[in-house]
């Protein structure tokens, strides 16, 4: 079992550092924000086009009987999630550093914290953490339809504020989620690159919004 966690914390990592890659070249390059500027819905849709599309490949390949196009299909996936963060690192600019030191720690205490503790303890939170998802995808696009008013600022702070304990609750049920795997499943079953894809998101999501909190901040004392 330490083997399969280790195995997955690897995957995760090195994810992680795939998109912090592709992210720093697209900021670097100021492509991505070219093309956003020019035509910022083809680019909003092609960009969630492209990383889905990308998740989806990365998921039906099968680690165990295809390694290295495994591997491949999920530096890819990572790449372009880091393509598509180049305007949050363009906007937040030194802020980016510190959000990213605050998310690991975050990830890292949150995951530790499942990871000892009981398999279906955090595994209850699934139907509640669905809720709260579906709540804060509402508030994200209620924000931009009711930009401006009172109620925008309300459906902002609720996808802001919210989203970040929501996928902070996630955090802890996708890593007992892992570990129950770990536990449980056969060689054959286990695969280490999609055990971790479930954190992967929960991290992207925290360090953006510790991103977007940071630079609220910022600004407010200026």
């Amino acid at each position: 079992m330490r083997t399969r966690l280790t195995n997955t914390f690897y995957s995760l990592v090195g994810g992680l550092g795939a998109t912090a890659i592709g992210a720093m070249a697209s900021f670097h390059s100021g492509l991505f924000a070219r093309m956003a500027a020019a035509n910022p819905w083809v680019v909003m849709i092609g960009s969630m086009v492209g990383t889905v599309g990308a998740m989806i490949v990365c998921r039906s390949i099968d680690f165990n009987t295809s390694p290295v196009p495994k591997l491949l299909a999920f530096g890819a996936f990572t790449g372009i999630m880091g393509l598509t963060l180049a305007p949050v690192c363009m906007v937040a600019g030194p802020i980016v550093g510190k959000a990213a030191l605050y998310t690991a720690g975050i990830v890292g205490g949150l995951a530790l914290v499942a990871a000892n503790s009981p398999n279906d303890r955090f595994l209850k939170m699934g139907g509640v953490l669905g809720l709260g998802l579906g709540a804060v995808v509402c508030a994200s696009f209620g924000s931009m339809f009711f930009a401006g008013g009172a109620a925008g600022a309300v459906m902002h702070n609720i996808s802001l504020y919210g989203g970040l304990a929501l996928f902070s609750g996630f955090v802890l049920y996708d890593t007992s989620k892992v570990v129950a795997h770990a536990k449980l499943l056969s060689d054959a079953q286990f695969d280490p690159v999609n055990e971790c894809i479930g954190i992967y998101l929960d991290t992207i999501n925290i360090f953006i919004r510790l991103v977007q909190i940071m630079s609220g901040s910022n600004n407010r004392r200026r």
